[in-house]
């Protein structure tokens, strides 16, 4: 749970990020290096405590992967470690001596705690727990092309205000590791907008086939009208599969941001400026 102060500062980020302020960077910033060392050092005393040499081996990964004598990986070299690369690959051998030691389960645990820390701070990596690898987050370009726009498409539009807080707090959830809750909220947006439309239906399935029906888009959209379709349809489902209201819990954050661009792109290409 976050402390008062992490509150704080989400909610502010949240609110620049609603008015289309992009906050997603490579660096990683000393307070996201500084929360991931605290873990580290959990781990390292908690392994220790079985008689595993934690920071050794840690040392040795680090030292092989980077071509470097270092002399050992501790909190501080963590905390310090300014230089993404460098700090991307102590992460990457951390996560890989976890899986080895004799408490492997501490790795996913570890994954989770880095990939939030990198997501509340919207660092643009993301640590793959299969093969302990630590890779680009390849939605960064989608953030810039999907949820930028239609977080300043939405804002400061009144008939648009429920579709832009049912976004806004899809994002907000996936921040929260709440896949279940950001597919709903991610469904909701796009009923809100489509509402605000003027689309008619009471649920989401039902406004999907007025769009099928209504004609609203230009003949020679109607290849891109088909694919729309099936991709409403296919976020349609996966609310009702997946969605919180139905008390599935085994959706992932993968899933959910999935979701949430596709959404984002479809509410960009039907809130726009129309085509004619």
């Amino acid at each position: 749970m976050a402390l008062f102060s992490e509150r704080k500062r989400l909610k502010a980020l949240q609110l620049a990020e609603a008015s289309g302020q992009s906050f997603w960077t490579e660096e990683i910033p000393v307070e996201a290096r500084t929360k991931i060392a605290y873990f580290y050092d959990a781990c390292r005393e908690l392994v220790d405590s079985y008689g595993f040499d934690f920071q050794f081996v840690v040392t040795r990964h680090v030292c092989i992967g980077l071509g470097i004598n270092m002399r050992t990986v501790d909190f501080n070299a963590l905390s310090q470690m300014e230089e993404a690369e460098r700090f991307l690959t102590l992460v990457e051998a951390i996560h890989l001596t976890l899986e080895g030691s004799r408490q492997p389960h501490l790795a996913p645990q570890f994954a989770e705690i880095v990939n939030g820390v990198f997501n509340s701070y919207r660092v643009a990596y993301k640590l793959i727990p299969e093969g302990s690898q630590v890779v680009e987050l390849e939605s960064l370009e989608l953030h810039n092309s999907v949820v930028d726009p239609v977080i300043r498409l939405l804002y400061g539009q009144p008939k648009l205000e429920s579709a832009q807080l049912a976004y806004m707090a899809a994002l907000k959830q996936i921040s929260h590791h709440d896949a279940a809750n950001a597919i709903t909220d991610a469904a909701t947006a796009l009923q809100e907008t489509f509402k605000a439309l003027g689309v008619p239906g009471k649920a989401l399935g039902d406004q999907i086939k007025s769009v099928r029906m209504s004609g609203q888009l230009p003949r020679r959209d109607a290849p891109m009208l088909e694919a729309l379709i099936k991709a409403l349809e296919w976020v349609a489902s996966e609310r009702n599969q997946n969605g919180d209201a139905h008390t599935v819990t085994d959706a992932t954050l993968d899933d959910a941001w999935l979701i949430v661009h596709i959404v984002g792109a479809l509410i960009v290409r039907l809130a726009g400026s129309p085509r004619s």
